[in-house]
């Protein structure tokens, strides 16, 4: 804070308002062109004395000021200096291009933005400097002009010079003229030959003058367009090789080879480079060759600006892409109409009335002598005139278009002219095929005309005295001929494209006349309209035996799932035999291991081998062929279920048969596979006539089949049951339904209605005249069920859902007569579609006005402050918080089915009707989306949990206390495993609390949207643990324990969520915290079988090495680890809404005390207390935040305007820091040193100190802490000695951690405290009076000094590494502690040989370092 006067010293006084810069910058700041912007720039500040805003000449005033009371208030000229800067800022923000502005755009002051773009544009990167240097050097004129080619010298010159490289005026000269073509070589001779050599202006005009003299030359060399002739004649050919010309849209191709008798100066047969050539000759033409003369200059018109006196090689245009012709009366093109005859052909000026046209590959447009060939026209009035060989200009009357009928399409001639003095009707090449898109061939005997795509013959013209000509009716001539006898084609097109029997049938009975025609007629429009499928020929059966060709197809997906959770089957058919394989599926996925288990089965169950596998391509198969490569496969087209005709029918018959017996015994559809299956079980009993009226059994196993074990499906029937009784006085029987027979067991499907279980017996007795399903629907009431508008129906939901398919062993697991959980049939409620959206349309019929009717509905408020719309909620990502948004979403929908299949695979709970006086929680559904290490998407995740916020303890629960693994044990085994190079791999249990067993009767409610229709008012009883319960984590926890010790592990004493398992040879190391899982251990091999069998117990993943843990992201740096919360860390500033804050350099700010009285109360404490919370867990990874956080965590009760400065501070400094994180590195000697401080009533508000340590494993960090003592101490020995006995305690922990882990070093732990009172108290055996009041500590302490199981060491105070936890610091200060810390950035690693090098040596520096360090702190 600055007073009055010191402000209005201040040598920065300015004008009494702001300068308004108007001065407008014509070049916008790019990567290129700094140095140019910065001489735009400089000059106008200069000018309005505006400077020192971006040098920073004076100092900016203070932004406070206080009058002689003390009174603080805003500096005036602060807020002028302020708006002047901005002003400037502003001015210079306009001129920056888009991209240069997104990399300053967080500069808040001119200043900040100059020395932002100076240290852009000025870095000295050497490659940078060598790469402006080689193109410096090597760069060339090419077709540039001499001005774009100078242009761009001096901006490489320029790139250089602006980041501090010297390019001297002579180098710069020497790399121009280098870069010239050979048409400079005298003009560089002459410049080098020059002393003293020409400055780079001089060169400029000497070069700019050069090039002007060397198109001047060339104007005057160039040659003249000679016009070929067109003449009356006949031109011999004498060569005997056929020659093939294409003409393809505006393309041409091929050479015109010139006949004999041509004059041979007309042509230019040279293919190599001449005086003004380069490639195939001077010009290229279309089909026939041009030759270039070398007289008649005057006369070229250049092709590229249509001027004359020069050529396309010499025009000044010819490299201006953005040019374009400006055609004016005086300078338009003169019409040409070129035709390659023999010279001495003499040229008949007259009138042709014959359709007959010429095809001219040099004539540039069309020419008719007669205009009834012309389908419209008009009276010519310019200038031109149509040029032939002997100079003579032939007048043009009219132009138009006219149009050529052929089979296919109507060809289409564009400006047309009408000479009445030419002999022929000329079309050009060139003029045809780009209009029309056909392509032109010619041969030694004749010409065709093609199209383009189908390369369909739309004309033919015939080789006739050397010209090739073709005959056909122009648009004029076929409007005159109106005629019946049109040609079938036509009269196909006009009676509606009708089929071609129909025609034949008119024509023979002569209603109307018509000509055949001379080739097959294809009719494009009719194959595009009446496309059909091709009648298919009946395949033959080739099977000579089983298993020779196997037939298979998916069935699905079903609109109702079974009880069993399938929607699919597949089946698989021997073509041999006709026997049918059925199994049903969850999901298309499952089909490749139903293959593999059938393949299995069949091949040994039959001693043959499947050799030809017939499906439709579908994906499910791909996966099939992959893995099974000894088949031969036969696929079907696509959209072609015919060519797969066996499996298509077999699904036809078996869905028949399955619903006819569905229908006749009014058996729910959720039991289709079990009566899917019971209908191919006879299916393939039934004689067959593919087969000789012989069963697919008897044809497949040689025995005819028994039927008198077949009963009626659905028939009520009475299962023998004595072995599921619970006491000897119940039932041996109960009625059930008959479902069909087992493919797996020799024995009956019987559904129990009450409690949907389904038994597998041999023994029942059947009463086929009952069906139980079709009685219940007759004994139903018949009155109707009043309507009510709070029914909620239960349909399924829009999208199928597909669960994950269950393992074979959980197919049919055994059930309790009470627990239908696995065969019971699970829908998710939903509200009627109809009569909601009716309901929810009708406006209230009260009169109170609602918001409802204003349509002003407020927004539901969300944590996180986040506002749910509707939106944000169609959105797929969107984190719904109830069933009711779930539901509308596939991806939510299909988690929801994921893991009810997984809780009914755990046989987690058991349906029952509500006991009496029971306590009854409820259960809701949480959805989370699971991203990756990287922020992307992993899965959709919807957890059903129970409201265990309701239970009552001894009565719902009893024990709640679950350990987890300490995160100093994390970091004690990771440096453990990085000094013996130990591999650390990562597991994940999936469903971690489902495996723990529960020993208290806990009842639940069904999960919303999936109530049990057959039960709705039944009850969850649970057996297993569920998310939610408060006994759910130590349930988990045990159920694992108990697994691991079964398994030679033992529970460390120090850390109970740590267990090793050591042998003579092996010794591993597990880490639990809840469902995460770290190992790592000296065996590879005996790791993996560890994993094998928590796998085999629990459903686990392997998530690979250590990568992301508790939301820890671990970085792999050669032989280290850098641990770092990134995301975390940017989720707390999106949260405080402070991503854009502007970073500082250290948490805290120096000599600042906070009290807690300091500031005014917060209205609303929860954003506080819930950063406050969130920054303590950023503190595992980041010690330097450890004090700051600390201290704000002090006053989480009463939160101040002060306190919420200091936490944005915090957050500050986390901004400028989201990279830092801890950094692991392999240590040689895994030796224990510690440092501990305190600060002597540091607190304001009650005087009690705060205790500080770091200890170290080797190079590590691996346990520290920021902490208020509970009392107050009287003296700085007594804060000294008491930080000292809590740091004792903690290395005795850590020795008993290392001596568990059989981790034995040979150096005893050495504690470094900077107090000499109380390094002399702990080795001095007196005990002193005034110590009294600290006897336990003192005792403590001393046991262990006196023991030698720790050293007490003095430091000096600026080598005490804790006073980073102890108080706040400089910038210079807590920067070296931090550093001291292992707190860095993560910088991407090296590769190949320069890493392992680069590794190796700051390995080999870091150790020499801290052997330095640690040999100076002994003396």
């Amino acid at each position: 804070m600055a007073n009055a006067n010191a402000s209005s010293s201040s040598p920065a006084v300015r004008s009494a308002s702001p300068i308004h810069i108007v001065h407008q910058i014509h070049t916008n700041l790019n990567q290129e062109n700094f140095l140019l912007w910065r001489s735009q720039i400089v000059p106008v500040l200069r000018g309005h004395g505006l400077m020192s805003y971006i040098e920073r000449t004076d100092p900016p005033p203070a932004a406070t000021m206080s009058n002689g009371d003390g009174v603080i208030s805003s500096n005036p000229e602060f807020l002028h200096w302020q708006q002047q800067d901005q002003l400037i800022l502003a001015w210079m923000f306009s001129s920056m291009t888009q991209p240069m502005l997104a990399q300053v755009v967080n500069c808040q002051t001119a200043m900040d933005l100059w020395n932002t773009l100076s240290q852009i544009h000025g870095s000295q990167s050497m490659a940078k400097v060598l790469d402006l240097k080689l193109q410096l050097q090597t760069a060339k004129k090419g077709g540039s002009t001499c001005a774009q080619y100078i242009q761009q010298m001096q901006a490489l010159a320029d790139r250089l010079r602006s980041i501090g490289s010297t390019v001297t005026d002579q180098d710069l000269v020497v790399y121009t003229i280098q870069g010239l073509g050979s048409e400079y070589d005298a003009f560089v001779t002459a410049i080098s030959m020059k002393d003293p050599p020409p400055s780079m202006p001089e060169l400029c005009s000497l070069l700019l003058a050069q090039e002007a003299r060397i198109l001047t030359n060339l104007r005057t060399t160039s040659a003249a367009l000679v016009h070929l002739t067109t003449a009356q004649g006949e031109a011999t050919d004498n060569t005997t090789n056929q020659a093939v010309f294409y003409a393809n849209g505006a393309k041409s191709k091929g050479n015109f080879t010139p006949s004999q008798n041509s004059p041979s100066q007309f042509y230019n047969s040279n293919r190599g480079r001449s005086h003004y050539q380069r490639g195939r000759g001077s010009y290229r033409g279309r089909g026939r060759g041009r030759q270039q003369q070398t007289s008649n200059v005057e006369n070229i018109t250049c092709q590229i600006c249509n001027k004359w006196g020069h050529g396309a090689l010499e025009c000044y245009h010819r490299f201006d892409i953005r040019y374009s012709i400006t055609t004016t009366p005086a300078q338009a093109p003169t019409h040409q109409a070129l035709l390659a005859e023999p010279a001495s052909a003499p040229v008949h000026p007259s009138t042709s009335s014959q359709p007959t046209w010429f095809i001219d590959s040099g004539a540039t447009t069309h020419v008719t002598a007669d205009i009834n060939n012309l389908s419209s026209s008009q009276s010519y009035t310019g200038p031109d005139a149509v040029h032939i060989g002997n100079g003579m200009g032939l007048p043009i009357s009219h132009i138009g278009t006219a149009h050529l009928h052929t089979s296919g399409k109507t060809l289409r001639l564009t400006n047309v002219l009408h000479v009445p003095s030419i002999t022929k009707n000329l079309l050009s090449v060139s003029q045809l095929a780009h209009d029309n898109e056909v392509i032109i061939e010619f041969s030694s005997q004749n010409c065709v005309v093609k199209e383009q795509g189908t390369h369909k013959i739309l004309l033919h013209g015939i080789l006739n005295n050397g010209l090739y000509q073709i005959v056909c009716n122009s648009s004029q001539h076929q409007a005159l001929q109106v005629s019946t006898a049109a040609s079938s084609t036509l009269w196909h097109y006009r009676l509606a494209h009708c089929a071609h029997t129909v025609l034949d049938k008119l024509v023979k009975a002569k209603l109307i006349q018509s000509r055949p025609n001379k080739c097959n007629f294809v009719c494009d429009g009719c194959n595009k309209a009446k496309a059909h499928k091709l009648p298919f020929v009946p395949s033959i059966n080739n099977a000579t035996k089983p298993l020779e060709v196997v037939h298979s197809d998916l069935w699905g997906p079903s609109p109702i799932a079974s009880t069993r959770g399938n929607r699919f089957y597949v089946v698989f058919t021997d073509e041999f035999s006709r026997f049918t394989w059925f199994y049903p599926c969850v999901s298309k996925a499952d089909v490749a291991t139903i293959f593999s288990k059938f393949r299995e089965r069949i091949e040994n169950l039959l001693s043959a081998k499947i050799k030809i596998f017939q499906c439709d391509g579908g994906t499910e198969f791909k996966q099939i062929m992959t893995h099974h490569t000894d088949i031969s496969y036969r696929m079907s087209c696509p959209y072609t279920p015919e060519q797969n005709g066996m499996a298509e029918r077999k699904h036809r018959h078996i869905v028949e048969l399955g619903l006819a017996n569905m229908f006749h015994a009014d058996i729910p559809l959720k039991y289709w596979d079990y009566i899917f299956e019971s209908a191919v079980f006879v299916i393939n009993r039934l004689p067959n006539s593919i087969t000789g009226l012989i069963s697919p059994f008897e044809c497949l196993f040689k025995q005819q089949p028994q039927y008198s074990f077949l009963h009626v499906l659905g028939c009520s029937c009475y299962p023998w049951l004595r072995p599921y009784a619970q006491h000897k006085l119940e039932h041996r029987s109960e009625m059930c339904v008959f479902l069909g027979y087992s493919t797996v067991y020799k024995g009956y499907y019987c559904l129990e209605m009450k409690s949907g279980r389904v038994y597998v017996t041999r023994h029942a007795k059947f009463d086929e005249t009952h069906l139980p399903f079709k009685s219940q629907e007759e004994n139903s009431s018949p009155e109707p069920i009043p309507f009510s508008t709070t029914a909620v129906l239960t349909v399924l939901p829009s999208e199928p859902i597909t669960p994950e398919p269950l393992p074979q062993q959980h197919q049919f697991p055994p059930l309790s007569p009470h627990t239908p959980a696995v065969q019971q049939h699970v829908q998710p409620q939903q509200q009627a579609t109809n009569s909601t959206q009716n309901m929810d349309q009708t406006a209230p019929t009260h009169t109170m006005l609602t918001r409802a009717k204003t349509n002003k509905l407020k927004p539901k408020t969300f944590p996180d402050h986040q506002i749910y719309n509707s939106e944000q909620s169609k959105s797929a990502d969107f984190e719904p918080t109830s069933y009711t948004q779930a539901s509308k979403f596939a991806c939510w929908r299909l988690a929801m089915a994921n893991e009810l299949t997984a809780l009914a695979k755990n046989n987690t709970w058991e349906l029952v009707p509500p006991p009496e006086n029971s306590h009854i929680i409820g259960a809701k559904w949480l959805f989370k989306t699971k991203l990756k290490a990287d922020g992307s998407i992993e899965r959709h995740k919807a957890r059903l949990v129970a409201k265990g916020y309701s239970q009552q303890e001894g009565i719902d629960y009893y024990e709640t206390f679950c350990p987890v693994i300490k995160p100093t044990t994390i970091r004690v085994v990771l440096t453990i495993a990085l000094s013996k190079k130990w591999e650390i791999k990562q597991l994940d249990v999936n469903n971690a609390f489902l495996h723990g067993d529960l020993e208290e009767d806990v009842y639940m409610e069904q999960p919303p949207g999936f109530v049990d229709p057959t039960f709705p008012s039944h009850i969850c009883k649970l057996r297993k643990a569920l998310y939610g319960l408060k006994q759910a984590p130590r349930a988990w926890f045990s159920k694992l324990k108990t697994f691991l010790l079964a398994h030679k592990f033992v529970s460390a004493q120090s850390d109970h969520s740590l267990f090793i398992l050591q042998t003579s040879t092996v010794i591993i190391y597990l880490l639990v915290y809840v469902d995460d899982i770290i190992i790592t251990g000296n065996n590879d091999v005996a790791i993996q079988e560890i994993m094998h069998s928590l796998d085999n117990h629990f459903s686990i993943k392997n998530l690979g090495d250590l990568n992301y843990f508790l939301g820890i992201e671990v970085t792999h740096q050669n032989n280290s680890l850098h641990l770092s919360q990134t995301r975390y860390l940017k989720s707390i500033l999106h949260r405080a809404s402070m991503t854009g804050a502007k970073p500082c350099q250290t948490p805290m700010q120096t000599g600042v005390q906070m009290s807690k009285y300091s500031g005014t109360a917060m209205d609303d404490p929860q954003l506080y207390r819930s950063i406050v919370g969130a920054l303590q867990y950023a503190t595992i990874t980041r010690p330097d935040l450890q004090f700051a956080v600390n201290k704000a965590s002090q006053f989480m009760a009463v939160p101040t305007d002060n306190h919420w400065q200091l936490v944005k501070r915090i957050l500050r400094y986390i901004n400028g820091t989201l990279n830092h994180g801890l950094h692991l590195r392999p240590s040689a000697e895994l030796a224990l040193h510690a440092y501990c401080d305190a600060d002597w009533a540091g607190c304001p508000d009650d005087r009690r100190s705060t205790t500080g340590y770091a200890i170290y494993l080797g190079h590590n960090l691996v346990s520290w802490s920021s902490k208020k003592q509970a009392t107050v101490s009287r003296s700085s020995t007594e804060a000294e000695y008491r930080s000292m006995a809590v740091t004792a305690s903690e290395l005795t922990w850590l020795i008993s951690l290392l001596s568990e882990l059989k981790v034995n070093s040979t150096q005893k732990p050495t504690l470094w405290c900077d107090n000499l009172g109380a390094t002399f108290l702990a080795s001095n055996p007196v005990f002193h009076a005034r110590t009294k009041h600290i006897e336990l500590d003192f005792h403590f302490v001393r046991e262990k000094v006196v023991n030698k199981e720790l050293y007490i060491q003095y430091i000096c105070s600026i080598d005490q590494i804790g006073d980073v936890f102890t108080k706040s610091l400089a910038k210079s200060r807590f920067t070296m502690l931090r550093d001291k810390l292992h707190v860095s950035e993560n910088t991407p690693s090296l590769r190949g040989a320069v890493n392992e090098e680069l590794s190796s040596e700051m390995e080999k520096s870091s150790t020499g370092e801290m052997e330095q360090i640690d040999s100076e702190e002994q003396t």
